[in-house]
């Protein structure tokens, strides 16, 4: 009996039962902070040490108190569209890309000054730090180009031309980077130590992956793609677990570990979450709604609010889903960041 209890805890700590999970997929937007220009944007950050969150916002990186709204300042002096931030706590530091100009820019996380510029491949399209080998490693999306950078040293100490079309990845924190592959419908896998791609992974049935996101404890990539499903797979192997549908114009995905959950943001209006019952068998709940265009995001894990971005945006239906140039038009001073917390 006291076996019984033990493992039945165990399971009750890492999977969360149907009635559970659909009366935990109920949100609503608390807050809607107003960014106004420039009016592009890409991914979101959430520092858990300091509760700030860190939108890359065309040419600054926006700065918000993830508990009040109240914006805190702009990382500036960055000539081309910024893309992603890596902030690193221990060194008081953070980074994140100017695609146009080639670099990355170090910033100071307390005056929120520009440090440094570090050379990197031109078209950064994301940035991921790995906690085991301490380095940055810059993805040039369409170039294919991955750069690493130790933060350490302030310079680039590698290069790896991966091939193909990239757009965000992970960090297993085991060794091996996760890229998704959105040429060629695959993931590829880095190894941090060697600095080289050791695996491709297609994915079959998914359409050119963007978001992604990883369960640590039960070694689960989560892909978005978009042809509007989410591909789940061992993180060992490569091996395809499963698809479940999401909704249109997904860009990020987060994984909530304390609920065994995945939110893949869409740019349709809605966060599409897939809930993990058990390593190999997941489940679609009721999407989460949001506002139009609010396609990437990030998550405070510990009290499960979501942040996302968007702006009023208008849409030129008669242009193609990926002519983004003349399909979507954007509000001059719109931009917005949005909280949506759980009820």
């Amino acid at each position: 009996m006291k076996l019984l209890m033990i493992v039945t805890t165990i399971a009750a700590t890492f999977f969360v039962a149907p009635c559970q999970a659909a009366a935990w997929s109920r949100y609503s937007i608390t807050k809607s902070i107003p960014l106004g220009a420039p009016d592009s944007w890409d991914y979101l950050t959430f520092d858990a040490l300091s509760g700030r969150v860190y939108i890359a916002h065309g040419d600054r990186v926006s700065v918000v108190d993830g508990k009040t709204g109240a914006i805190l300042g702009n990382i500036s002096d960055i000539s081309g569209g910024t893309h992603a931030t890596v902030v690193l706590p221990d060194a008081g530091k953070g980074f994140t890309d100017d695609g146009e100009s080639g670099e990355v820019v170090e910033f100071d996380l307390a005056t929120m000054k520009v440090i440094k510029r570090i050379q990197t491949a031109v078209g950064a399209d994301g940035i991921i730090f790995d906690s085991m080998s301490r380095h940055l490693f810059v993805v040039a999306g369409d170039s294919g180009l991955v750069t690493i950078v130790d933060p350490a040293k302030q310079q680039a100490v590698a290069t790896i031309p991966v091939g193909e079309a990239l757009e965000s990845g992970v960090s297993g924190n085991n060794g091996k980077l996760y890229i998704d592959g959105s040429e060629k419908n695959e993931i590829v896998r880095i190894d941090v130590e060697a600095n080289k791609a050791d695996a491709h992974w297609p994915i079959p049935g998914c359409v050119e992956p963007r978001g992604m996101a990883i369960d640590f404890v039960r070694h689960r990539l989560f892909s978005s793609c978009a042809n509007q499903v989410l591909a789940i797979l061992d993180a060992d192997s490569g091996r395809e677990i499963s698809t479940l549908p999401i909704g249109e114009g997904s860009d990020a995905v987060v994984f909530d570990a304390k609920i065994g959950r995945a939110y893949s943001s869409n740019r349709d209006g809605t966060i599409s979450i897939v809930q993990e019952v058990s390593p190999d068998q997941f489940e679609a709940l009721p999407p989460i709604h949001s506002e139009y265009g609010a396609r990437t995001m990030t998550i405070d894990p510990v009290s499960g609010r979501i942040y996302t971005i968007t702006a009023d945006i208008n849409v030129n239906k008669s242009a193609a889903l990926t002519d983004y140039k003349h399909r979507y038009s954007v509000k001059a001073g719109s931009a917005r960041l949005l909280f949506l917390d759980p009820k």
